[in-house]
């Protein structure tokens, strides 16, 4: 059996990325390149498998400028037996890859296709999936751990999961991805790296190939993500403290009331404006006047300040400021769809605690104005 691995070239992960002035992409002159770690993965569980005796060969293949011959040579002194490049000066998306990959698979009748997972360079995690499903093959992704039965011709795979592991059992030939915890990639030796340099590299071209490269994508902006801001150095655990109760809590807060529901109110929000609109448009039509539209972010930001509003009237015993405790403590959480997240939502358990809060520090203070007047009385 034959294996085909899909290494790529990348910039080195230890090198901090800058992006172009132009904003078109990420600046990869005088850079570091290499391998791309999960590709590296992939190759190192297609070398065990063919030291185990399940295949004969294996075969890495790169895409891309003529400097992806230097990652094509260190997958050979880690232990391939031939390496393929399709020169192409360009970078391509992953449907194009997948593309190519798929022509070289015809060519190449491999029985096991590896690659990793995703590239660090664009996190697609994409190609793997696309090549299964050109070639009509089976596939299983984010492999942890792969076991082959070569009489009955399938792979067990361990795959990883949200909720842990789950297995697979796939038909060969078939697409592998890889994830982290596969292998450890051996070290290439130095006598590995010397024999790579007679070892076979055919360069292909994608006319070779008859590959569409037409893209239906366009990459409009590349920009950085913003900086975060500098952190504190605090002189005492007692300072440490101070700025958690008194500055992060509050800044939390306020953040997750004000801006969490984004510039347009969230999700309930979103729904609330549509009821609103179309109450507005049913009024519109029966009274013939035209009604402007309520925004909804400013209505729920009315409502936050009339929960004050209602606590201090709370606070002076008057049944109107009660009632609107009342109604805000309830209206507010639909407004920030308390009402359908769950525990695990980041939003849920501040906001109850906020509440919970609020509604112990007035019944405190309550209970200290009425001592107030009670003794103001007994001195009369």
């Amino acid at each position: 059996m034959k294996i085909l691995v899909a290494v790529k070239r990348v910039v080195d992960y230890a090198v901090k990325i800058r992006v172009k002035p132009d904003k078109t992409g990420v600046d990869t002159q005088n850079v570091k390149m290499s391998m791309n770690p999960f590709c590296e993965i992939a190759l190192e569980e297609a070398l065990r498998i063919k030291e185990a005796g399940f295949a004969k060969e294996v075969v890495a293949v790169s895409i891309g400028p003529p400097q992806c011959v230097d990652t094509l040579r260190t997958g050979l002194a880690m232990g391939a037996d031939r390496g393929i490049h399709v020169e192409a000066n360009s970078s391509f998306l992953p449907l194009t890859i997948a593309k190519i990959l798929k022509s070289l698979a015809d060519v190449e009748n491999p029985g096991l296709i590896f690659l990793g997972k995703q590239a660090i360079d664009d996190d697609c995690n994409q190609t793997g999936q696309m090549v299964a499903a050109l070639l009509g093959w089976p596939q299983a992704t984010f492999a942890s751990k792969v076991v082959l039965d070569k009489d009955k011709q399938f792979a067990t795979v361990d795959r990883e999961v949200d909720g842990g592991l789950e297995t697979l059992s796939v038909d060969l030939p078939a697409v592998i991805t890889t994830d982290l915890r596969l292998n450890q990639p051996r070290y290439a030796t130095l006598p590995n790296i010397m024999k790579a340099k007679s070892k076979p590299i055919k360069k292909m071209t994608l006319e070779d190939l008859k590959v569409d490269i037409k893209s239906d994508i366009e990459i409009v902006e590349v920009t950085e993500p913003k900086k975060r801001k500098s952190g504190v150095i605090v002189s005492s655990v007692d300072e440490l403290i101070d700025k958690l109760k008194n500055e992060a809590h509050a800044s939390l807060w306020n953040y997750y009331r004000f801006s969490g529901f984004g510039v347009d109110g969230g999700p309930a929000a979103k729904k609330l404006a549509l009821k609103l609109n179309l109450a507005n448009a049913n009024l519109s039509s029966r009274l013939w006047v035209t009604l402007s539209n309520i925004e909804v972010r400013q209505a729920s930001v009315t409502i936050v300040s009339l929960i004050a509003i209602g606590g201090v009237i709370f606070v002076i015993r008057k049944i109107f400021g009660a009632y609107l405790a009342v109604y805000f403590t309830i209206v507010s959480p639909i407004l920030y769809d308390i009402y359908n997240n769950g525990p695990e939502d980041r939003y849920f358990s501040p906001f109850w605690i906020e509440l919970f809060k609020i509604s112990l520090q007035l019944q405190i203070f309550r209970s200290y104005k009425a001592k107030i007047m009670q003794s103001m009385r007994m001195d009369e």
